[in-house]
């Protein structure tokens, strides 16, 4: 019995690699969406500890209503699931 609540409680923990693609997938996707910047270049994710609880990206791009080229960081909270974006100069 315990040897099976140890491997059931090792696969929740461990996650596929196409899992975390698929997270930051969706992320990179709210981030781009949030940002209604056209994509020019995104980051790759910046993973903080897990204390922290975000994924962050790098967006570099042209805003869509100003034409003007803008970088944002996005920060993605994975306990309440929302979007924060601020311009980086």
């Amino acid at each position: 019995m315990l040897l099976v609540t140890c491997l059931c409680s090792y696969s929740a923990i461990s996650s596929s690699d196409q899992s975390w693609k698929d997270y930051f997938d969706e992320v990179e996707q709210r981030c781009l969406s949030s940002s209604e910047i056209k994509k020019e270049h995104i980051s790759e994710p910046i993973l903080f500890p897990d204390e922290a609880g975000v994924t962050g990206l790098l967006l570099e791009g042209e805003a869509k209503e100003s034409k003007n080229n803008i970088r944002l960081l996005c920060l993605h909270n994975k306990i309440n699931n929302k979007i924060y974006l601020s311009e980086v100069q």
